[in-house]
């Protein structure tokens, strides 16, 4: 390892605020990320171009290209929003319900990079899964995700979600999974200014108001024939909005789940 590296990106994110072990491990991670091949150590100009960006407050899993999610390593770009631990745990909860043999159909909405779909994907090969997004440059990070994990039962379908007309193309789904966007523009100060510079808006802004994704998810997940299961994330804050707005639309059994750190982060719920 080059420790004189090492210590300067450490410094930096010292400087962010970031804890004295989440810096070492960052920059463990960068390290490992950037240099992986065998013999492949960095250059003066390399070194700086990368500090140069962690000084920026650039995210560093946009700096390395890749990101760590559920055991597995996936290219990411400025496309796609960086995989967060909460997204992990909207992960194991669909899988909890689903038996390793299950042959379910599943819809990721807002499927981005492609981690909800191809990990679920990868845990249950025997599923067909389909990742929908709006953005052409997300879906080609997902299939280029796909053909690096060799995960073939994935699906990509480019769609504006919002619009209710296009859900005729789609087929019946036993399991719906989304971590949408879910922030309306006027709360956008309450962000960092990381998220805020680097990553994608059109995965974190509504174009309406707050509710208008889960609105939508709750729609199709009622137009269903089959009793299917649906699972999204949320702003822990929002929680009782999510729960209404899912029962309002006819959904039963719908319940706040909430993550290791005791916040609201999920809501389940069932079409009968």
């Amino acid at each position: 390892m080059n420790h004189s590296f090492f210590d300067k990106v450490v410094k930096i994110l010292l400087k962010q605020n970031y804890p004295d072990r989440e810096a070492g491990n960052i920059a463990r991670y960068l390290m490992e990320d950037l240099f992986s091949e065998a013999g492949s150590v960095p250059d003066a100009e390399m070194e700086m171009r990368v500090l140069n960006r962690l000084e920026l407050g650039e995210p560093w899993q946009y700096i390395s290209g890749k990101a760590h999610f559920y055991g597995l390593d996936f290219e990411i770009n400025a496309s796609v929003l960086i995989p967060r631990m909460e997204t992990e745990e909207l992960v194991y909860n669909v899988l909890q319900h689903l038996p390793k043999e299950s042959n379910a159909n599943i819809l990721d909405i807002g499927t981005g990079s492609g981690i909800i779909a191809l990990t679920i994907a990868k845990q249950r090969p025997l599923t067909q899964v389909f990742g929908l997004d709006v953005s052409h440059e997300a879906l080609e990070v997902a299939q280029k995700n796909s053909e690096l994990l060799h995960i073939q039962n994935v699906n990509w379908l480019e769609m504006d979600f919002l619009r209710n007309q296009d859900w005729r193309a789609l087929p019946e789904f036993d399991v719906i999974v989304s971590n949408p966007p879910y922030i309306p523009r006027s709360e956008s100060g309450h962000m960092s200014v990381s998220a805020l510079q680097f990553e994608p808006p059109l995965a974190l802004f509504t174009k309406d108001h707050a509710m208008e994704f889960y609105q939508k998810v709750a729609e199709l997940a009622y137009l269903q024939r089959s009793k299917t299961k649906v699972f999204v994330e949320i702003n822990e804050f929002r929680a009782e909005e999510v729960k209404q707005t899912f029962e309002q639309t006819g959904l039963i059994n719908v319940s706040v789940i909430r993550d290791m750190q005791g916040k609201d982060r999920i809501v389940y719920a069932e079409k009968t």
